[in-house]
């Protein structure tokens, strides 16, 4: 489910799932202090999961507006 615009939105999870939420990562291709140590971090921590979760994405997921440049420098989030 992608939105675009804030609204008040109800996610069913089911007994033993895991939700992550992350707010305004702002991923950029330039290299940052923060911003691809904290995607390792974050693929790293899917990575280890078992069975269901969901990851929730809010705010401005991209500093930039290259998108193609910003999932390339960051592809291990998005695998």
């Amino acid at each position: 489910m992608v939105l675009s615009s804030p609204t008040e939105q109800r996610l069913d999870v089911p007994l033993g799932a895991r939700v992550m939420i992350l707010g305004s990562l702002e991923l950029s291709t330039a290299a940052q202090a923060t911003g691809s140590p904290a995607a390792s971090l974050i693929s790293r921590e899917l990575s280890l999961w078992e069975g269901p979760g969901a990851l929730v994405l809010t705010g401005v997921l991209f500093a930039e507006s290259v998108f193609d440049d910003v999932l390339e420098r960051h592809l291990s989030l998005f695998e």
